[in-house]
């Protein structure tokens, strides 16, 4: 298990690449979204993150994983981004 990062600032590049995959792949963030993307600190979390928004087919999948969805699998139809929900 990771430990927290201690400062913002060595966070802040991982969580302006996981808003720009958000932004590239559904539009922009709704306020609610960023909310709880700014609160994270864990750079594994962000990181699986990334990969989540990257290759899940609906803004609700993604809305599910930032709320705590399953930490170890990413795999199925819900993370494949050509198949339709």
């Amino acid at each position: 298990m990771s430990n927290p990062v201690s400062s913002r600032q060595d966070l802040e590049p991982d969580l302006k690449d996981l808003l720009y995959v958000i932004e590239m792949r559904f539009g922009p963030v709704e306020s609610h979204i960023l909310d709880k993307i700014l609160s994270l600190s864990e750079p594994s979390i962000i990181n699986r993150l990334i990969l989540v928004a990257a290759n899940c087919n609906s803004i609700k999948t993604l809305e599910e994983e930032i709320q705590g969805g399953d930490l170890f699998k990413i795999a199925g139809r819900r993370y494949d981004p050509l198949s339709g929900e």
